[in-house]
């Protein structure tokens, strides 16, 4: 049957048959075969049952060399993450020389994860595939995890090699030290790193300087200052070196991002990057131009000013002179600023905002009155647009809908809000069951800086990151004092206690929804 019948799904049927019952299937020449449907199912066979015998190595890498099916080469990477990983270098070897595969979808993936076991298993075999790798996202990835094992390995990627293979390798060492500070300068450094300064090459030169930083480097501070307070420097440019001085902790930045609020360009990054110090001045400057900020600027400076207890006590003035309105504090905002620990603060929130946390019985009562609110409207009485407004207002610095939103919380794309009664039970009780990943992690670090948000689940070895409403945190694990998980969402409950009826209406409208057309 498989080598008469012409056609090719029957073909497949015989060559299960053929496997199932133990048959060999050795004289059919399956890696030779002239559909790629039969060579790929040979791979994925032979891998799942056959001893990885130095012959199947071979005939695999050759067929790794050959083939011209991105099918094969994808049944090819899948069977070596079952295979010995001694045995995977030469298969992997062949695989990565397909320049072609870089822009498809799947391989470039499926290669690493084939791949990543190899790295710490032989950091110099690796440091071979790097060099000789064909797909940059491999190579970046290879860098990046020869980083985490000792940063002075990738850097022996780059000398002698091309500008693309320099950059892949700069943006890998970036990502594994990202949010790290005065790394110890590794061996080699100074002889590879130094002329990439005046690299031809822009992203090169970046992608130095962000490295260098990392390392301690004084030069590289210089370089940045100068180019945040450049007027003439182009906008991203300026913001990248606010970046990377913030996250330097350069203890000359806090000047120079109180001196960046009055700029329209750099007053966001200037506002975010206040909370990573504690700086005397900080909270009166950010307070002074305020009433001047944008609804997101706004939202911003409320989560840099609860970043610190001192800055919250700044905060407080401010409320009880009205130089900002408590209108302008939502329930996250609340729930953010408790985190704090400041007394006096969390006494004010009770005298003018209420008890934050409900009792059961008054979140059974708001859920029954919200659900009868919205059915008794009817969907004529509610506004798609208006609703829309209210989303961005209370529910998109965390949650994702229609592809726009933070990652705080679930995209709600998906999620079955159709369902009235479904809806309002979330929304009015967020806490009900709280998944692992969605509940907030409360870290306190030992310069006073206080970041709640939800922990990502990703191992680093030197730091972890926390999604908060507005920005990504990374902090170093020796910068902790305490780092807390509590079974709650960042969500509170009582968000629609904030809102009109209407405003009720129309938010249910929208969530409901397919969209503003």
């Amino acid at each position: 049957m498989f080598s008469d019948n012409p056609d090719v799904p029957r073909k497949l049927r015989a060559l299960w048959a053929l496997h199932c019952i133990g048959a060999s299937t050795e004289s059919l020449n399956l890696f030779e075969h002239a559909d790629e449907n039969v060579r790929a199912w040979a791979v994925r066979l032979l891998a799942d049952d056959a001893p990885w015998s130095d012959l199947l190595e071979v005939r695999m890498r050759i067929l790794g060399v050959e083939d011209k099916s991105p099918l094969v080469r994808l049944h090819l990477a899948s069977a070596l993450q079952r295979m010995p990983v001694a045995k995977r270098f030469g298969i992997l070897h062949a695989l990565l020389s397909h320049e072609e595969d870089a822009a498809d979808h799947n391989l470039p993936l499926m290669y690493w994860y084939a791949l990543e076991p190899l790295v710490p298993a032989d950091p110099n075999k690796a440091l071979g595939l790097a060099r000789e790798c064909k797909i940059p996202l491999v190579r970046n990835y290879i860098a990046r995890r020869l980083t985490e094992i000792d940063p002075a390995l990738a850097v022996t990627l780059l000398p002698d090699t091309s500008t693309e293979i320099k950059r892949d390798v700069l943006d890998g060492m970036n990502e594994a030290l990202h949010g790290q500070r005065n790394v110890p300068e590794p061996k080699g450094w100074v002889v590879a790193g130094g002329p990439l300064a005046n690299s031809p090459d822009v992203n090169v030169r970046k992608a130095a300087l962000r490295v260098a930083i990392i390392f301690g480097d004084r030069s590289a501070l210089d370089t940045y200052r100068k180019q945040a307070a450049d007027a003439n420097a182009a906008v991203a440019d300026r913001q990248c070196a606010v970046e990377a001085l913030v996250e330097a902790r350069d203890t000359a930045a806090p000047a120079l991002l109180k001196s960046l609020l009055d700029n329209p360009d750099l007053r966001l990054p200037a506002i975010r990057g206040l909370s990573a110090f504690n700086d005397e001045g900080a909270a009166a400057a950010i307070l002074k131009i305020y009433p001047q900020l944008s609804p997101a600027g706004k939202g911003d400076a409320l989560y840099t000013l609860g970043a610190r207890p001192a800055y919250v006590r700044e905060l407080l003035k401010a409320l009880q002179s009205n130089v900002v309105p408590k209108q302008d504090l939502n329930t996250f905002h609340i729930r953010y600023f408790e985190n704090a620990g400041v007394p006096e603060f969390n006494d004010w929130i009770k005298k003018n905002w209420g008890e934050t946390k409900q009792s059961s019985e008054q979140i059974q009562a708001s859920i029954k009155k919200f659900t009868a609110v919205v059915k008794n409207a009817g969907p004529q009485a509610s506004d798609l647009k208006r609703g829309q407004l209210a989303f961005k207002k209370t529910c998109q610095n965390c949650h994702t809908l229609f592809g726009e939103g933070g990652k705080v919380g679930p995209d709600l794309t998906g999620s079955g809000r159709k369902n009235i009664d479904y809806l309002m039970l979330n929304v009015v009780d967020p806490n009900a069951l709280v998944p692992y990943e969605y509940q907030m992690t409360v870290v306190r670090t030992k310069d006073g800086r206080v970041v709640s948000g939800i922990l990502r689940r990703i191992e680093r070895p030197n730091t972890i990151e926390l999604i908060t409403p507005s920005e990504t945190v990374i902090i170093e694990k020796n910068d902790i004092v305490s780092k807390k998980t509590i079974a709650q969402s960042m969500m509170p409950e009582g968000i629609l206690d904030s809102l009109s009826e209407q405003e009720v209406i129309d938010l249910a409208a929208y969530l409901q929804s397919d969209g503003v057309k």
